[in-house]
């Protein structure tokens, strides 16, 4: 009996012993936890590891990168640091520690940890594409290139060096080469949506712009709550002037992320270029609710209520914008323009004076302050400053238009003629300069050369009853009756009452 009894506590003992698991079994365990994505649980297993071998490395390791995974990020150094005091040659715990530094922006400490396992393993690929991101991010763009292009060395296979290096070389504005880039990582990892996104983006720089939205379809195939890839895709279609397919792309944006500003803000600039000043000012709204301290957003509802005659609350926005952003040109512009279309003129000139200490060459500035000075009566100075905006955009079109106007204020009408000269040379098919030029040309008695102005402005424009009547006067002065009577008769059916007091005494 007793010989029995023995041999029952041996095999009780024994199936006690078989089922105590080890560090490593715990280990083991929670890395599968890990792969699974149940960080929680997998801590919880490399806990127990620790807490039966308190020298167990990899499973602090391993345990701070389920708490950098569930953003415990100080939780995680902790783990990494204990890692390396244990195995101060653990090259990949000095990796972890510094993804979790870089993601915390300790940008410097991320850098030495880099660098120390660059020392530990030279050839470990990962810590150069790591250290190439924080070299990025700092603004060290050929420091970081020649980190991406080390990784690629090693393991000529790592899409994600690729798509890195092709990141900084958009930066550099060297598109070609990124989009090169680009190409490598997706031929080997065909399913990689942030690349397909990222040669989108350096295709729409380069003006493939067709390219650009197949990139991005592209990548909303992989990853359909991508808001930023249809927020792209609708910019390159506005470029492409498909404004109802950038409207639809900026609805799914929003559909996807309904706070993205951004979005809201694009869509806003669409609807204003189909002039739906309504539809753009609700999109505005709801970006400054968003973020509100965006003076761009500002100043574009300021030009929507503007367009809509409200111009207080225009006057409201541009204001804003300026309080948050002092040197917005573009914003002390529109509000010049508004304070003149609102006859407050020594705002509007305040308003471009101050413009143009922002932009001493701004030829935008000249002309508008030219025009303020037309409207008070400062012929010299407005005939000054179009000069001025000529002289920095020889291609400004309405400046000559204006100066001319000016010239023949002046009685300056050889001058007036040289200005429309140059204005019709920039846009042949403008009735307004044709008209004027034969206005000025009559003033000098030059009427068969003012006739064959207005002949031309009416062929530019229908029925413009202003050129008819003043081609009749030219006609008439030339003694050619007929012809100028007929001239004030069109004039007449198309309501220009001046033409029935000339036809009551020069064409009974």
């Amino acid at each position: 009996m007793k010989i029995y009894r023995f041999v029952l506590f041996i095999l009780f003992f024994l199936s006690i012993k078989a089922y105590t698991q080890t560090s490593e079994d715990y280990f083991n365990s929670g890395f599968a936890k890990s792969q699974q994505l149940d960080f929680e649980a997998a801590i919880i297993d490399f806990t127990k590891a620790i807490s039966l071998d308190a020298t167990f490395a990899e499973a602090y390791n391993h345990r701070g990168i389920a708490n950098r995974y569930l953003k415990k990020y100080q939780v995680a150094i902790t783990d990494y640091t204990k890692a390396i005091e244990i195995h101060p040659h653990y090259a990949e715990a000095y990796n972890n520690r510094g993804v979790v530094k870089h993601q915390i922006q300790l940008y410097q400490s991320a850098l030495e940890d880099y660098n120390r396992a660059i020392q530990l393993n030279s050839m470990y690929a990962e810590v150069y594409n790591n250290r190439g991101v924080t070299k990025h991010v700092l603004r060290d763009f050929q420091s970081a290139l020649a980190d991406f292009t080390k990784a690629i060395d090693i393991d000529p296979k790592y899409a994600e060096a690729y798509n890195n290096r092709g990141v900084t070389r958009f930066q550099l504005e060297q598109y070609t080469e990124a989009i090169a880039d680009y190409n490598t990582a997706l031929a080997i990892k065909l399913s990689y949506a942030q690349v397909y996104f990222n040669r989108g983006l350096a295709n729409r720089k380069s003006n493939e712009l067709n390219e650009a939205i197949a990139d991005y379809t592209k990548a909303l195939e992989f990853t359909p709550q991508l808001a930023e890839a249809y927020n792209n895709r609708g910019v390159a279609k506005v470029k492409l002037v498909d404004y109802r397919g950038a409207i639809a792309d900026y609805n799914s944006a929003i559909d996807v992320n309904p706070s993205y500003t951004k979005a809201y803000y694009n869509r806003g600039i669409v609807k204003m270029m189909l002039l739906d000043y309504q539809g753009a000012i609700i999109d505005y709204n709801r970006a400054l609710e968003l973020n509100s301290n965006d003076a761009e957003t500002y100043n574009n509802r300021g030009i929507c209520k503007e367009s809509v005659n409200d111009y207080q609350g225009a006057l409201i926005d541009y204001n804003k914008a300026i309080e948050l952003n002092p040197s917005f040109s573009e914003a002390y512009n529109n509000r010049g323009v508004l304070y003149r279309k609102m006859n407050n003129y020594k705002a509007a000139m305040a308003d471009y004076d101050k413009l143009l200490v922002l932009t001493p060459k701004n030829a935008e500035a000249y002309y508008h302050r030219g025009i303020v000075k037309y409207y008070i009566s400062d012929l010299s100075g407005s005939i000054t400053d179009f000069t001025q905006a000529i002289t920095f955009n020889p291609q400004l079109f309405e400046a000559y238009m204006y100066r001319g106007i000016v010239k023949n204020m002046l009685n300056d009408f050889s001058g007036a003629i040289l200005d429309y000269n140059e204005a019709i040379k920039l846009n042949p098919e403008s009735a307004e300069a044709y008209y004027n030029r034969g206005v000025f040309k009559g003033r000098l008695q030059e009427h068969q050369s003012s006739i064959e102005d207005f002949t031309q402005a009416m062929n530019y424009k229908m029925n413009y009853a202003e050129a008819i009547f003043n081609r009749g006067v030219s006609y008439l002065a030339l003694a050619q009756k007929d012809a100028a009577c007929a001239d004030f008769s069109k004039a007449s059916q198309l309501g220009f009452y001046k033409a029935f007091e000339v036809i009551a005494v020069f064409c009974k």
